[in-house]
């Protein structure tokens, strides 16, 4: 993973949402829609599974 990607997971995992993720990172609503289907595309997760809820149960299993 790139580091801006990782960035992204550290937002998601703290609990932000996709427009404050967007106003602190100072990008588009929409790139960050963008970047979040694109990272759920890496990881291979179907749109009914929550993103937020995977990525903690992920992290804590480790």
């Amino acid at each position: 993973m790139k580091i801006s990607e990782l960035t992204y997971c550290s937002y998601i995992y703290l609990g932000f949402s996709t427009k404050e993720i967007a106003e602190y990172t100072f990008k588009a609503v929409k790139t960050i829609e963008n970047n979040r289907y694109n990272l759920r595309k890496k990881l291979n997760l179907s749109p009914d599974q929550d993103l937020a809820i995977w990525m903690r149960s992920f992290i804590n299993g480790l």
